[in-house]
C-alpha cells in the first residue's frame, strides 16, 4: 500500500533523491513502488547471490547502480530529471560525517548530500513498514529542505544531520522493524572515510 500524497516529490521534475531508511529492510519493495528510480548498491561477495539480487531489482523497472562504480552516472540519473533512492541508516566503508542518531556520534553515509548540493535535487524521505493489518506501507514524506550556508563542511554535517533526524525518528515510530544487528556506531571518530 502506497501513501500516494507526496508521490509527485518523486516523480516530477525537477530532479530528486528519495532519501529511504531501511529500518525494516524493505528497500526492494521501495524499489518496485518506485519504478523510475535508480537502485544504488554495495555488490554481494558471493557472485550467485549478487547475479540473483541484481536481477531481482533490475525486474521492475528499476536500475541497479553498483555503489563506488558508477558515480559519475548517479548523477546523470538526476540531471536528467531522473530520481535515485539511497540508504543513509547504516555504518558503511564510504564517504560519511558523525552526526547525532539517538543521542550518540554515528558516522554517516553523505552520498545523499552530496548529490543533493551539487544537483540541486530534492531530497524525499519514504520509508516502508509492516502494519498490523499484514500489509507493507510505503509512505512518501514532503521534502527535506536543503541548508546551504557556502561552507561546504558545514552543509554536509547539518544536511546529512537533517536527514538522519528523519531516519531517527522512523526508528522510534517502528523500533521492532529496524535493522538492530547492523553495528550503526562501530565507526569511531577518526576511522571514518573523508
Amino acid at each position: 500500500k502506497v501513501d500516494k500524497n507526496n508521490l509527485a516529490n518523486i516523480l516530477a521534475p525537477p530532479t530528486n533523491v528519495p532519501l529511504g531508511t531501511k529500518p525494516f529492510d524493505e528497500y526492494d519493495h521501495f524499489m518496485q513502488g518506485i519504478k523510475r528510480d535508480k537502485n544504488h548498491y554495495k555488490a554481494l561477495k558471493d557472485e550467485r547471490l549478487n547475479e540473483l539480487l541484481w536481477q531481482y531489482r533490475n525486474a521492475y523497472g528499476a536500475v541497479a547502480i553498483e555503489r563506488g562504480k558508477e558515480s559519475v552516472r548517479l548523477f546523470k540519473v538526476l540531471k536528467s530529471g531522473g530520481s535515485i533512492a539511497i540508504l543513509i541508516d547504516q555504518d558503511t566503508k564510504v564517504k560519511s560525517r558523525f552526526v547525532d542518531f539517538f543521542g550518540m556520534k554515528a558516522a554517516t553515509p553523505i552520498g545523499a548530500t552530496v548529490l543533493a548540493l551539487r544537483t540541486g535535487a530534492a531530497v524525499v524521505p519514504t520509508y516502508i513498514y509492516l502494519d498490523k493489518d499484514g500489509m507493507q506501507h510505503m509512505h512518501i514524506l514532503p521534502e527535506i529542505p536543503l541548508v546551504v550556508t557556502g561552507d561546504d563542511e558545514t552543509d554536509l554535517v547539518v544536511n546529512t544531520q537533517n536527514f538522519t533526524n528523519f531516519t531517527e525518528q522512523i526508528v522510534r515510530e517502528h523500533p521492532e522493524q529496524w535493522v538492530w544487528m547492523h553495528e550503526r556506531w562501530k565507526t569511531r571518530p577518526g576511522e571514518e572515510i573523508a
